[in-house]
């Protein structure tokens, strides 16, 4: 392995100019978030071609950043998304259908086509607030996504698709659409057990359509009481969920099994297994949460950054978390809402997953 020092906000031509370079054997493209993950598919690009280059392939990069082109592949091979249309933000046909979705469904999200983390989506409940966002755009040419706004619980199932197999790494329950904390402030609660077969089928149907080959993460809405989804969107790369779904790992990231999986395609040997997982949870809230000698299970993964707080990562089977969560909230003195919240995640997660062997076997699209 041969290490390369480049400054702290490379170029794409800077990336693709070092890796001509040092001429590696292979390249395993782990950037996170979608801007960095971008300009660095291109810089692979640059250095390899379209067809990309080891466990980066631009092309299939460039179709899942894509929200549009997601949802339009989606709808060839039979992945649900939800109700919706796609058009230019100025266009009267475009609007007339948006005003006709959020009279039929009561709420709409617009997005924008490569928004990312919540960026360049909008959340509209009334024909006035939809009336407001068409004069912002006016004038705006580009094209834009309106779906209808769809109940249910946020899941995420992450993936490593490499050479020789897609490896399915685990799901992460991540709260009620609608919700309005941050993405990266909520509860969030990865089960032990694999992910429902249909939400996994459904995502490397979409990895084998697009030819994608790295990490990536498929998103979803899935109604807890009957186990049917519509797919949101997904991310190729790694995410937010990497290091909870880690942390039920022992620490043993798709990043780790993403190189592993090219070092033994390279060597012509079999593809790694993902390693046996515990339950874990992800919050921001628990200050006395602290790694020490009495709570082994805790540990903190980042400082405060950006205005958000810290992360603490539980791992262990799902009375042990709640236990925690209880013992933390029981010393601020507080309300246990987080302990609530995940009893919530759990209970969900296992009606979710209950509705796997109904829905496999009759088909769940």
């Amino acid at each position: 392995m041969r290490r390369l020092s480049l400054q702290e906000h490379p170029t794409s031509p800077q990336v693709a100019e070092a890796l001509t370079v040092a001429m590696p054997s292979s390249v395993v493209l782990t950037a996170d978030p979608d801007p960095l993950a971008a300009a660095q598919a291109d810089a692979v690009e640059r250095f390899a071609g379209v067809g990309g280059f080891g466990l980066c392939s631009p092309a299939a990069t460039r179709i899942l950043f894509d929200k549009l082109s997601t949802r339009q592949l989606c709808a060839r091979i039979g992945v649900p998304t939800a109700p919706g249309t796609d058009g230019q933000a100025n266009d009267a046909p475009f609007r007339a259908t948006a005003a006709e979705l959020l009279r039929a469904h009561g709420r709409l999200v617009l997005k924008s086509r490569w928004g990312w983390a919540g960026n360049g989506n909008l959340v509209i409940e009334r024909p006035e607030q939809l009336a407001k966002a068409w004069a912002r755009t006016r004038s705006d040419g580009v094209l834009a996504i309106a779906e209808a706004f769809v109940c249910g619980q946020e899941v995420s199932v992450e993936l490593v698709a490499g050479h020789d197999t897609i490896m399915v790494i685990g799901w992460a329950v991540k709260g009620e659409t609608g919700s309005l904390a941050h993405p990266v402030e909520r509860l969030r609660f990865s089960p032990a057990c694999p992910p429902p077969q249909h939400l996994s089928a459904a995502a490397a149907d979409l990895v084998r359509a697009t030819g994608y080959l790295g990490i990536v993460e498929v998103e979803y809405v899935v109604d807890a009481a009957s186990g049917h989804f519509w797919l949101l969107e997904a991310n190729p790369r790694s995410s937010g969920v990497t290091a909870l779904l880690a942390a039920g790992a022992s620490g043993c990231s798709s990043v780790e099994l993403a190189m592993r999986s090219e070092a033994a395609h390279l060597a012509s040997l079999p593809p790694p297994v993902a390693p046996a997982r515990l339950a874990a949870a992800e919050f921001t809230t628990a200050p006395h949460l602290t790694p020490d000698d009495s709570r082994p299970h805790a540990r903190w993964v980042h400082p405060a950054i950006e205005g958000f707080c810290p992360h603490v990562y539980l791992r262990g089977d799902e009375d042990t978390l709640l236990r925690e969560l209880a013992l933390a909230e029981g010393e601020q003195g507080g309300v246990p809402r987080l302990t609530a919240a995940l009893s919530t995640l759990i209970e969900d997660a296992a009606r979710i997953k209950g509705r796997e062997s109904v829905l496999t076997g009759a088909g769940a699209r």
